[in-house]
């Protein structure tokens, strides 16, 4: 004699596991970026961004950049680099990766603005990306933490 598990049992099944059976394609899995860049002591005309997902370059804005919006996917890792003629450069990481419980407030956004300065010292750089931008449990949305560390270019002789 066959089992045979019945439409019901198996909808049955599947809520008490926890697993919701409704709107799966209709969430947008996304986080959305609204972005303002602004320069300091340089024009802003020859701004360039340039954004990366799990270190494959997948866009590149340039020009008077004064605001931009992008939709980045969850679960992934982007790098979105800011760079102007005599500014230091500026790099943000945006870790997309939400948990499954998380995924109950989708789509996310999450404004921001970077400022470049000029930079006095052509060998001053950040030692990494400026910001980190993830999901954080107990906001149940995104926020960030910041590290502006120094470091110096290695030094290439001409």
């Amino acid at each position: 004699m066959r089992n045979l598990i019945t439409l019901p049992a198996f909808t049955g099944a599947l809520l008490l596991s926890g697993i919701p059976t409704s709107n799966f394609a209709s969430t947008d899995q996304a986080l959305y970026v609204d972005g303002k860049v602004r320069t300091v002591g340089v024009a802003p005309d020859d701004v360039l961004i340039i954004i990366e997902r799990d270190g494959v370059r997948v866009r590149t804005i340039s020009g008077q950049v004064g605001r931009f919006r992008l939709r980045l996917d969850l679960q992934w890792v982007y790098i979105i680099s800011f760079e102007c003629e005599g500014c230091l450069t500026k790099e943000l990481l945006f870790d997309t990766h939400v948990p499954f419980d998380g995924m109950d407030a989708v789509p996310f956004k999450f404004p921001f603005k970077v400022t470049l300065e000029r930079s006095v010292d052509n060998a001053l750089q950040y030692a990494q990306p400026v910001g980190f931008i993830s999901y954080f449990r107990s906001k149940r949305d995104f926020a960030y933490d910041t590290d502006y560390t120094p470091t110096t270019r290695p030094y290439a002789p001409e």
